[in-house]
């Protein structure tokens, strides 16, 4: 009878781990899809701009991952993608479709000489695990305003990545910065 009890103690605690570790692999997947900030979302959340440009950048290829940000008002789509030939690449695409940035993961034969070069002067030695080839799209816009020159660089989703007014340059996180008279 105490061994039939003890058995069924046993099992019910059996249960109870599994189930624990269940919850947690599937928090700890949750957590690892998203950063801060992220909201990770489901393919037919994706406007129809968005899911165009996607179909056009990556003609062929799985969403696996989709998400968005909002920052100081602006909402930026993200998606993991992986082509018909294995290839992976992320895009960040405006909410209108136009592109933000494209990242993606290249072998190291892929790079150029000039940029192989420049790895091995600056970290000689080790390992390449990963290569992302990143392509950013930016507008720089010059104005003259009260016969001052003014400067800014805009990403397609309208927002600020540098801007300069006069002889101050202002960076990502809006601080001012004295502009070298060299530049």
């Amino acid at each position: 009878m105490k061994s039939t009890r003890n058995t069924l103690i046993l099992a019910s605690l059996a249960v109870l781990l599994v189930s624990v570790a269940a919850l947690i692999a599937i928090a700890a997947e949750t957590q690892e899809a998203t950063e801060p900030g992220e909201t990770v979302i489901t393919v037919d959340q994706i406007p129809l701009a968005v899911m165009q440009a996607i179909q056009k950048l990556a003609p062929g290829g799985t969403i696996e991952k989709a998400s968005t940000e909002t920052e100081k008002g602006v909402t930026t789509y993200e998606a993991t993608i992986k082509g018909a030939g294995g290839t992976a690449m992320d895009l960040k695409l405006a909410e209108s479709g136009d592109v933000i940035e494209i990242e993606e993961i290249i072998a190291q034969a892929g790079l150029p000489p000039a940029v192989a070069k420049a790895v091995e002067t600056v970290l000689p030695g080790g390992e390449i695990t990963g290569i992302e080839k990143q392509t950013v799209i930016a507008y720089e816009i010059k104005k003259t305003i009260d016969g001052k020159p003014c400067e800014l660089k805009i990403d397609a989703s309208g927002k600020i990545l540098k801007g300069k007014k006069e002889n101050k340059e202002e960076d990502e996180e809006g601080e001012e910065n004295e502009k070298d008279e060299k530049d």
